[in-house]
């Protein structure tokens, strides 16, 4: 009987909820410990800071506080009695804001640098970002005032997490996801299509045939790869669970499995934004910068290049001297 009981509560969805915070911030704190050499040489021996250097800090720094506050707050709270979950929702949804739209500010930079900052794709992606934007905090606004006019009834303030959920939210709570699932594929599909280019130029012109391991050029996956361009897919896959779970919670599913999937975006926002940096300068230039050094004497690399009147693609700057298509 006492193993009876001790699995229901092990395997409840509050004690699970607490198990995947410490799972998140566990692999948050260990991205930011594995890569905090190439952030060193990356970020901050710059000599100036631009805008891609401010969101990559409010992504990788309030994401790692952020994930080690839900942790903390869960764990603290398991088992006890807690009226503090209106603080905590405060909190979490003000770091949340912070990082989240951080992430997007990276993407979104990196996606108009690939077009070299062209003024209608910038416009795009600038409308789009503010409609994702203004959805969100339109939600937000929404929950909080749909929360200050619920009953007692209406809300638990007990649970094993502590935590002030409620019996159930708005039917319409979903579609918060909508715009940010439109958004990720907007960028993604830009960049998917830039990719293709770049992978179709390359082929039919035969770019750097003799220089080392250029053979992973021709590849369109190693391309998609290389770029971080599937990483807005990983984020709207993340997206469209939230937005399936969240309306069948409308319809009553637990209050605890919608937490538990919420942790997923988080933690993903936390990583994915500064990823994209960090992962553009170790796997990009570094390999590129070795084999235009090995071959090619006195070459002047530039922000872009142009293959007879085809759109301009970027590439590779000089080690010393370029944050990942970012700020240049």
């Amino acid at each position: 009987m006492a193993d009876v009981e001790f699995n229901r509560w092990f395997f409840s969805g509050d004690v699970v909820l607490t198990y995947l915070a410490l799972a998140g911030a566990t692999c948050t704190v260990y991205d930011y410990i594995t890569t905090l050499d190439i952030e060193i040489e990356v970020v901050w021996n710059r000599p100036k800071w631009k805008m891609p250097q401010g969101l990559f800090f409010l992504n990788r720094y309030v994401g790692l506080g952020w994930q080690i506050y839900t942790a903390f707050f869960y764990v603290r709270n398991l088992g006890v009695a807690s009226e503090e979950g209106t603080t905590f929702n405060l909190i979490h949804s003000i770091f949340g804001f912070v990082v989240f739209f951080a992430m997007h500010g990276i993407m979104v930079y990196r996606v108009s640098s690939m077009y070299t900052h062209d003024r209608k794709i910038l416009k795009i992606l600038i409308i789009g970002f503010v409609v994702e934007c203004t959805s969100f905090i339109v939600f937000q606004v929404a929950l909080w005032y749909r929360g200050r006019m619920l009953t007692d009834s209406d809300v638990h303030i007990r649970n094993p997490v502590g935590f002030c959920g409620r019996e159930k939210f708005p039917p319409w709570m979903f579609i918060v996801w909508i715009p940010l699932i439109l958004f990720e594929f907007l960028i993604g599909t830009l960049a998917v299509a830039l990719g293709v280019r770049y992978y179709q130029i390359v082929g039919s012109h035969g770019m750097f045939p003799n220089l080392p391991n250029s053979s992973r050029s021709s590849s369109l996956l190693f391309i998609l790869l290389r770029d971080s361009i599937v990483f807005p897919f990983i984020f709207a896959l993340s997206c469209i669970l939230n937005l399936v779970t969240f309306y069948l919670f409308s319809t009553g599913l637990r209050p605890a499995i919608s937490h538990i999937t919420f942790l997923l975006p988080s933690t993903l926002s936390g990583v994915l934004g500064s990823r994209l940096i960090l992962n553009l300068r170790e796997s990009y230039y570094e390999p590129y910068e070795q084999e235009f050094n090995l071959r090619i004497e006195n070459l002047t690399m530039t922000d872009s290049i142009e293959l007879d009147g085809d759109i301009p693609m970027l590439c590779p700057n000089p080690i010393s001297t370029t944050l990942p298509t970012m700020g240049n």
